[in-house]
């Protein structure tokens, strides 16, 4: 109901009554999974690019089954027990169950684990669209990719993509202590700091992709090799755990107005507007995952309790890979509806249940 500290502002919530579709053409989905992201953490800090409306729900993504149906959702093609995957920058996918339009839903395989369906949703899209939908130019193989903050579950996403098409060399800044893990994927690893890396690289990039802005891009933006080359901003990590808001807004406006080949990425904005294309994108990565070609990084899978520590973590930037709610966790009947010990409020909650 607040912006604020996540042990200060996040609550647990429950209720005695299951929800309902909110009108005719509307589904409930019973969630599986759904990411925990640094998305979710500036939402709740209020730092957002856009203004969040409150109260607010954590999770922008979900994997579930529908659970109900509006009285005409079956000519979505949709019906009770289909499993399918959602995405909204204000979905609230850290839930067990929620509501949305049924043309905001795509059906997924039963065979795909949920946790890495919900890396899939949200993860593995943006770094795919980022690297052929944002932009003019689209990844071709032989050619070159660096990706800022190589730790972060998209970056490690975009490492997995770009060599699957054939890219030559994919680089990735990263803290020495990733270094292992970007070389496991295939990757080249680079220290943090532009001072340390733009050197080796200046001038020889096709495709950077970069959402920590340490420098206002502009190193990210003398890595590119020639006019057809692009640069592909999908953040401001750097400023905004910082809390320089304005700075990060002006320079998101910088790299969308004022920097050629370079664009600013809004995903959720584009996935709204070409729905085709965000269930065309989705259901190609599933076939890689199923066909095996990419593997998400499921760094931690977590109760719905769990979730506000999950927060700090992200904070502080300690994760290497993905964390995923798994809203049942530790519930031993998942097939009740929630029960009046659960209609409680946690503040402050700081321990595993």
């Amino acid at each position: 109901n607040k912006f604020g500290k996540a042990q200060d502002v996040m609550q647990y919530l429950g209720y005695i009554d299951t929800p309902v579709p909110m009108h005719a053409h509307s589904v409930v989905i019973k969630v599986e999974a759904s990411s925990v992201s640094l998305t979710d953490v500036l939402m709740r800090k209020n730092l957002w690019h856009k203004a969040v409306p409150l109260p607010n729900i954590p999770g922008v993504d979900c994997v579930g089954r529908i659970y109900s149906i509006g009285s005409n959702v079956l000519k979505y093609g949709l019906e009770e027990g289909d499993r399918v995957v959602a995405l909204s920058q204000y979905l609230g996918g850290n839930s067990r169950y929620v509501s949305l339009g049924a043309d905001k839903v795509v059906k997924v395989s039963d065979e795909v684990d949920a946790a890495e369906a919900a890396c899939i949703v949200r993860t593995y899209l943006l770094a795919y669209q980022s690297l052929y939908r944002a932009g003019e130019k689209k990844l071709q193989e032989g050619d070159t990719v660096l990706v800022i903050g190589g730790n972060g579950a998209v970056a490690q996403a975009v490492i997995q993509l770009a060599l699957v098409a054939g890219a030559s060399k994919v680089y990735a800044t990263v803290h020495n202590k990733h270094r292992d893990m970007i070389h496991q994927l295939g990757g080249i690893a680079l220290p943090r700091e532009p001072e340390d890396w733009l050197p080796e690289i200046q001038g020889q990039i096709d495709i950077v992709i970069d959402g920590v802005c340490s420098n206002g891009f502009s190193a990210s933006r003398a890595t590119l090799r020639c006019r057809d080359s692009k640069l592909v901003c999908i953040g401001t990590a750097a400023k905004y755990r910082d809390e320089q808001t304005y700075v990060a807004m002006l320079q998101v406006a910088q790299a969308t107005w004022l920097m050629s080949q370079t664009t600013f990425f809004d995903f959720f904005k584009f996935n709204e507007e070409h729905p085709d294309i965000f269930k065309k994108d989705l259901l190609h990565l599933f076939q890689l995952l199923r066909n095996g070609w990419i593997s998400p990084n499921v760094a931690k899978r977590i109760s719905l309790k769990e979730v506000p520590n999950a927060h700090q973590v992200i904070e502080i930037g300690e994760v290497a890979g993905q964390i995923v709610c798994i809203p049942w966790l530790g519930v031993r009947n998942t097939n009740h509806q929630v029960n009046s010990p659960e209609k409680q409020m946690f503040r402050g909650w700081s321990e595993s249940p």
